[in-house]
């Protein structure tokens, strides 16, 4: 099952590892998000 970017930022937001709202789409998806940037 495959974590959305989304999702992974709200489980880290609710663990206080990241305070700050996720990035814009059009940096680079975290590592291991199995997603791409479109080109």
């Amino acid at each position: 099952m495959q974590i959305s970017p989304a999702s992974a930022d709200m489980k880290m937001r609710k663990l206080g590892i990241m305070p700050s709202p996720p990035p814009p789409p059009n940096l680079d998806p975290p590592p291991g998000s199995g997603n791409s940037p479109p080109s």
